[in-house]
């Protein structure tokens, strides 16, 4: 149990780290647990590219590119419609 905490301590640390230094002006959520939601996503999309290029090296540029479009959709959106139809409110 105690590796448990010591692994939310630590993201809570990263995630305040982070969260002090990055402009959040632009954040459709700007709160704490939004930022740490979305430095998971990225570094998710992050590894995920690292580890498919350590097993198909000569796949780089379309694994470059597939990891431009992860931040692109991490960034605009997933929808093309208006931002209304995009955010739904719990």
């Amino acid at each position: 149990m105690e590796c448990i905490s010591e692994g939310a301590d630590i993201e809570t640390a990263v995630g305040e780290e982070f969260f002090g230094k990055i402009d959040r002006s632009k954040l459709r959520d700007s709160s704490m647990r939004g930022v740490i939601l979305l430095m998971k996503l990225c570094f998710t999309a992050m590894i995920a590219g690292i580890a498919e290029y350590h097993k198909n090296p000569h796949k780089e540029e379309i694994i470059k590119r597939e990891y431009k479009n992860a931040l692109s959709i991490f960034r605009n959106g997933a929808y093309t419609d208006s931002e209304k139809d995009q955010v739904e409110d719990n």
